[in-house]
C-alpha cells in the first residue's frame, strides 16, 4: 500500500532499514490492514522515495 513499486521491488529493500512510525491503530488502506506509517518522500505524483538513515542504527531506534 506504500505504492514504493516505481523504484522499489521487494528482493532489493528485504533487510534494508527505512524510516516508520509504528504503534498505530490498524487501519484498511488500499485493501490492506496497516500498523505502520512509512516515511517517504514524494518527488512527483506517484513517485515515492523511502527515507532510510545513512548510517546502521539499532532497529526500533526512536526518531525525533
Amino acid at each position: 500500500s506504500a505504492q514504493i513499486t516505481k523504484r522499489y521491488v521487494a528482493e532489493d529493500i528485504i533487510g534494508e532499514q527505512i524510516i516508520g512510525v509504528v504503534n498505530f491503530p490498524p487501519r484498511r488502506i488500499a485493501g490492506f490492514n496497516s500498523e505502520v506509517l512509512v516515511l517517504r518522500g514524494i518527488p512527483e505524483k506517484g513517485d515515492v522515495v523511502l527515507l532510510k538513515p545513512d548510517i546502521k542504527l539499532p532497529d526500533g531506534t526512536p526518531i525525533g
